[in-house]
């Protein structure tokens, strides 16, 4: 199995176990469930930011190429924002500690977006 075959297994896992998860959440059984591949836009004000989270749709008509779309939008208070920024990257170590994620692939990424 090539090693992006295996991490395409491991997250396809892990989303699995996630929808089990947000299934069976008796705390939260009015949460909607939104499943996404990234953002898609980012606006900020003074007080605010606000995003796009989107998703590849395939064409139901088997001919198309996927489309791209909206998901839903994210309003959050700058600390807010900030908050949750450092809890994915505090959850981006624990995976790449638990084998999810390689650190060098990350530093790759990072560098090709303009980031240290």
């Amino acid at each position: 199995m090539s090693e992006e075959s295996d991490a395409l297994s491991k997250i396809l896992s892990l989303l699995q176990s996630q929808q089990e998860t947000a299934n069976s959440n008796a705390l939260y059984p009015d949460a909607p469930v939104i499943f996404s591949d990234g953002v898609t836009n980012f606006a900020n004000s003074e007080a605010v930011v606000k995003f796009y989270l989107s998703r590849l749709d395939p064409a139901t008509d088997g001919k198309s190429d996927a489309a791209q779309k909206v998901a839903a939008q994210v309003i959050m208070s700058m600390q807010s924002f900030l908050n949750t920024f450092l809890f994915f990257e505090r959850m981006l170590d624990v995976l790449t500690s638990q084998g999810y994620f390689d650190a060098d692939s990350i530093k790759k990424l990072r560098a090709s977006q303009g980031q240290s």
